[in-house]
């Protein structure tokens, strides 16, 4: 949306594609308000405030300020096993609960995963094909 020429060009030649972007646009709106529900409702039914910007406390925590503090997660797996990098800071832990996500989410396997699958496959023969 940044260069309303190149995307108009490209995209606003027919009334299907206005239809598309505005549906895309409204999805998108959405999913970012899915995210910042729990953050709020967490917010108002404990009374405690989330850190925000400039580690100012906030009552209305938004998801882009949320999604910024937790980019910096990373996980790692070594020998089958997975770690976070870094342990998650004091800001990062009361997303989680917020959300009702226990912190093992992020190093176990859940179910459905690649490695989940991978573990419960038996062996197969040299030259047979899934």
């Amino acid at each position: 949306m940044k260069a309303p020429l190149i995307v108009h060009s490209l995209l606003l030649q027919k009334p299907e594609r206005i239809e598309a972007l505005g549906l895309g646009l409204l999805l998108a709106r959405r999913l970012w308000r899915l995210v910042e529900r729990p953050l709020r409702v967490h917010v108002e039914t404990t009374g405690h405030p989330f850190t925000g910007w400039d580690k100012q406390a906030t009552q209305t925590p938004t998801a882009f300020m949320m999604m910024t503090q937790c980019a910096g997660v990373m996980g790692l797996k070594v020998e089958g096993q997975r770690q976070l990098v870094h342990p998650l800071s004091t800001v990062q832990q009361p997303d989680l609960v917020a959300r009702r996500v226990p912190a093992t989410y992020c190093t176990a396997p859940q179910s459905g995963s690649r490695d989940e699958e991978s573990h419960s496959r038996s062996p197969q023969a040299p030259g047979c094909q899934r």
